[in-house]
């Protein structure tokens, strides 16, 4: 059950994102169906992208052409098929969002809203981790050093 809620919840953080990126790079306001929409398609995209190369890279193998210990041996060889796949999805959003707007969006406008929408990722992250540490040491610290001392840190007065 909870990896239906992380697909919720992360589906939900990548709408938002999709309509601030998309506000700040195109100056394209979406409806948060739309920002559905677009999400839902970069994502099918990448995954289709995913599991076409997967199944060739399975064809090679099968067929003697690739050896699987070379697979094992040089990870490197990876980052071809996850920059397809990131390739997939970046021309799912351009045309997404083509299609939504109805307006004719250039690659380089494409690439200036990921690059914006991953740089409010990148936010995000940060700024859940640092919350998640704040709560997590005042979970652990506060039974040894009791309130009085976090008054007297965070407020300045005695407790």
């Amino acid at each position: 059950m909870e990896i239906i809620e992380l697909i919720v919840v992360g589906w939900l953080i990548s709408m938002l994102l999709v309509r601030r990126s998309s506000h700040k790079g195109l100056g394209v306001e979406l409806t948060w169906l739309q920002a559905a929409r677009v999400v839902f398609c970069r994502g099918v995209a990448g995954l289709t992208a995913g599991f076409a190369l997967g199944a060739l890279v399975g064809l090679g193998l099968s067929s003697g052409l690739l050896k699987a210990s070379v697979l094992r041996e040089h990870v490197y060889i990876v980052l071809p098929v996850v920059s397809l796949c990131g390739l997939a999805s970046l021309l799912a959003f351009q045309k997404a969002m083509q299609f939504f707007t109805g307006k004719e969006i250039s690659l380089v406008a494409t690439v200036r809203t990921v690059l914006i929408e991953l740089g409010y990722y990148v936010a995000f992250v940060v700024t859940l981790s640092l919350v998640i540490m704040i709560v997590l040491s005042l979970i652990e610290f506060w039974p040894i050093l009791g309130p009085d001392y976090f008054l007297t840190v965070f407020m300045g007065t005695e407790g």
